[in-house]
């Protein structure tokens, strides 16, 4: 290597393109070199930051579900603090109170409970099958209802909800016919 180096430099110390060319190269080489060695650490800065971010990110969204979480549990909590489990002896009553409130709708309202006396006493709910027809002028009435029910002092859920229409060939759209509905009381 020192013979060829020997050899060649004498040639490229004369003639000033080669000079110049060799100089270039090594430039060349040095900013090649020095680009590498930058590109490589904005990489590993880049795959640092983008872990980063997904952290970030991860944590963010463990912290929203737990946000959310506990708003979810803020209501519930609320919600059962105004709120309590009827006694065993609040079964029948209960049905008076829905008498109470869907009477101005319905004098003739069908309310039964559905579940038998022993599985009341042993699951701690009664459910109520609730079914009464409804007049258009009524629905204010119905929502009025419906909003006393979610507002009474007991735990109730409705199990499931059915609005029957009739079409009504003068307007062109359908009235509200009939209501059925299962709500279950929860007990002690």
């Amino acid at each position: 290597m020192k013979t060829c180096a020997k050899k060649i430099w004498p040639i490229v110390r004369k003639s000033r393109v080669l000079r110049t060319l060799v100089l270039l190269a090594v430039a060349f080489i040095v900013i090649a070199l020095t680009l590498l060695y930058i590109g490589k650490s904005y990489g590993r800065e880049a795959q640092g930051r983008k872990a980063e971010i997904q952290s970030d990110e991860l944590m963010l969204q463990k912290l929203k579900a737990m946000a959310k979480a506990g708003q979810e549990y803020a209501v519930q909590k609320e919600y059962f603090d105004k709120k309590s489990f009827a006694g065993f002896e609040e079964v029948i009553p209960f049905i008076a109170y829905l008498e109470k409130l869907l009477s101005p709708i319905d004098p003739e309202a069908q309310i039964t409970i559905k579940s038998p006396e022993g599985q009341i006493y042993m699951d701690h709910f009664a459910d109520y099958s609730i079914q009464f027809k409804i007049k258009p002028e009524a629905r204010g009435i119905l929502y009025r209802a419906l909003d006393q029910i979610y507002l009474s002092r007991f735990i109730v859920k409705p199990l499931s909800f059915t609005l029957y229409y009739n079409p009504n060939e003068q307007t062109e759209r359908n009235d509200l016919d009939e209501v059925l509905m299962i709500l279950r009381l929860y007990l002690k």
